[in-house]
């Protein structure tokens, strides 16, 4: 039913109207429904409102309540649609409000013609292809046969349940801050231990919480799709990954379960060296490059049979000078490259087979900044040092490589 023109001049503001032709798009579909929506935002931002008001009914609350029911919608579905609510995906600061939840159609139908206005009607409202109007010219007829006043009922029910669930979400606030340890961009880290002490109600809850964040548009979460990854995090699969849905993934990594949108890695900021440059850096000795993510790799000369050389750690690497080709090259590997681990006798491998021998987490492969002479891979930071380049007893001139993390 078209109202604004009429609810504009009662409150005295301003009017602006907007038509579509839902047969020119061919049919209703969800991307007509977002395009639409989009419109309609942008004009309220333009105008400076501060709400979106639509025009649910009573009625229209019944047919959620039971269209949430028949698909085993969760408690937060059967409370139905909200009288007033900020929703991220469509705008950070303005309203959606429905300021006729409570009023039933033939309330609004009656107001109609007691003041001489023409309610218009969607053709489309009667078309029983479309699920909602099944139930409401099919199903809900047959439910009034057995409680006349089915409608009140569930509209009631779905009252008293959103009073309900205002309770039940103040404990999940509660166990969200005992439980969520990080939320970033595309990541959200929980605590296992903290989450497995939860009821599995709460647990549920966290879970569906923890995909809204990183989809706010993310709707209808099934429950199977939710119990997957109540499971997951209780019995974690041996390869510590779940492909949860719409892009979403659930990793293990030590006390934590992570929940990672499209390709965030599993570990953030500049816990381990990541290269984000396509192209090849140059490090000229001396000389130092930092990385984006917070560490610095310096090269300095080195005296052969310096103290130092026993005590190089992990982050550390010391090479013959005389066998390198400078200036030296950090790069990610390239597909299929080969290197000659130190400690194999001068037997290569693939770097792919390396990183599974070590098992570096997948995620984290792409990225990893390799140290080159010329196209041989010199030095594999954190791991293994090439054979080829290796310190003889010969060796004279020694070059020193160091992978330092900057402080925050």
């Amino acid at each position: 039913m078209l109202w604004r023109r009429y609810a504009s001049r009662s409150c005295c503001s301003s009017y602006q109207g907007s038509h579509f032709d839902l047969f020119a798009f061919g049919h209703f579909s969800v991307r007509v429904h977002l395009e639409l929506r989009d419109g309609t935002l942008e004009e309220a931002r333009q105008q400076g409102a501060q709400a979106v008001a639509v025009a649910h009914h009573a009625d229209d609350q019944v047919e959620t309540v039971l269209m949430h029911l028949l698909r085993g919608s969760g408690l937060e579905g059967l409370t139905g649609m909200k009288g007033s609510r900020v929703q991220k995906v469509w705008d950070e600061n303005i309203p959606l409000v429905r300021p006729l939840l409570g009023v039933w159609r033939e309330e609004i139908e009656a107001y109609c013609r007691e003041h001489g206005l023409e309610p218009v009607e969607d053709a489309s409202n009667r078309d029983v292809t479309f699920f909602r109007n099944r139930l409401r010219h099919e199903l809900i007829p047959w439910l009034q046969t057995y409680n006349p006043r089915i409608k009140e009922t569930l509209w009631r029910s779905a009252q008293v349940l959103a009073g309900e669930a205002e309770v039940i979400e103040q404990a999940v606030e509660t166990a969200w801050m005992q439980v969520a340890c990080e939320v970033g961009a595309g990541r959200v880290a929980l605590d296992r231990e903290a989450f497995l002490a939860l009821p599995i109600g709460l647990q549920r809850r966290l879970v569906r919480r923890a995909m809204a964040l990183l989809r706010p548009g993310l709707r209808d979460t099934g429950f199977e799709v939710v119990e997957r990854g109540v499971r997951f995090i209780a019995e974690p699969s041996r390869s510590g990954r779940l492909h949860l849905a719409q892009g979403l993934r659930l990793v293990t990594r030590g006390d934590r379960v992570l929940l990672l949108e499209g390709d965030t890695s599993p570990f953030s900021g500049a816990e381990w060296p990541q290269l984000n440059e396509a192209d090849p850096l140059v490090l000229n000795v001396p000389g130092a490059l930092e990385l984006e993510n917070g560490w610095r790799l310096q090269a300095t000369w080195s005296e052969a049979g310096s103290e130092v050389y026993g005590s190089a750690g992990r982050w550390e690497a010391y090479r013959d000078a005389d066998t390198l080709v400078l200036p030296l090259l950090v790069r990610r590997a390239r597909a299929g490259v080969r290197f000659q681990p130190l400690g194999l006798g001068g037997r290569s491998q693939k770097l792919s087979d390396f990183w599974i021998n070590v098992r570096l987490p997948r995620e984290m492969r792409a990225a990893w900044p390799l140290v080159y002479s010329g196209e041989e891979i010199a030095w594999v930071p954190g791991y293994r040092l090439d054979h080829r380049f290796r310190v003889r007893e010969g060796s004279r001139r020694l070059l020193h490589l160091k992978f330092t993390r900057l402080p925050a």
